[in-house]
């Protein structure tokens, strides 16, 4: 009996080895075991504890709203000094070219001039045009001018016309102008200055 005894008491040490207490390793071990576990949970933590909404701040800087350009108004808009001069010079060209031949005729003759007068008259002129005062005076009548000068002022308005109503579009996109866009947002207002010289003192 006494020797089933001391068998079952060799097994259980070599099975269960009794702890050292003077072993200096041992509480090293045992520390360091608890220090991952921590980390592991807290890492866990923090995966479970992050919502959706913290997207926005876990890294990525927010973009920012790009604001839409205001739409200038026509009279700030870029290109818009030489307006009256451009369309000055333009308009008298028309009225020394052939496409104005079958509409110059008609109207010299009820104006009781010739076209090789008004070609001359409007030749002597149309370089002086720098703005709008310019621009008037080939328009406007005044007492001192003569019969045949106020004959030409009428025929060059109404060419002026005809121009601004049916070959304004050609002139901005076929020619060599910079700022086609401005050119003919302000079309009918050269249209609307042009039937009315009287009150022609501004564009915009």
């Amino acid at each position: 009996m006494s020797h089933l005894k001391r068998k079952i008491q060799y097994a259980r040490l070599h099975n269960n080895p009794p702890i050292k207490q003077e072993d200096p390793n041992f509480p090293i071990l045992v520390k360091q075991e608890i220090i991952v576990k921590e980390e592991e949970a807290s890492d866990n933590t923090n995966l479970t504890t992050n919502s959706p909404s913290d997207a926005g701040t876990s890294g990525k800087p927010d973009r920012k709203q790009r604001k839409k350009p205001s739409k200038p108004c026509i009279g700030s808009r870029q290109g818009s000094k030489n307006i009256v001069k451009n369309y000055g010079r333009a308009m008298s060209s028309f009225a020394c070219s052939e496409m104005a031949q079958p509409y110059l005729g008609p109207i010299a003759e009820e104006e009781n001039v010739t076209v090789a007068g008004f070609h001359q008259w409007i030749q002597a002129n149309k370089e002086n045009i720098d703005g709008i005062e310019r621009l008037r005076w080939l328009l406007i009548a005044t007492p001192k001018d003569s019969a045949s000068t106020v004959a030409y002022k009428k025929i060059f308005q109404s060419l002026c016309v005809i121009f601004l109503k049916f070959f304004t579009v050609n002139w901005i996109y076929g020619g060599k102008l910079t700022h086609k866009q401005v050119h003919l947002d302000y079309r009918f207002k050269m249209l609307r200055r042009v039937r009315n010289p009287e009150i022609f003192t501004y564009l915009k």
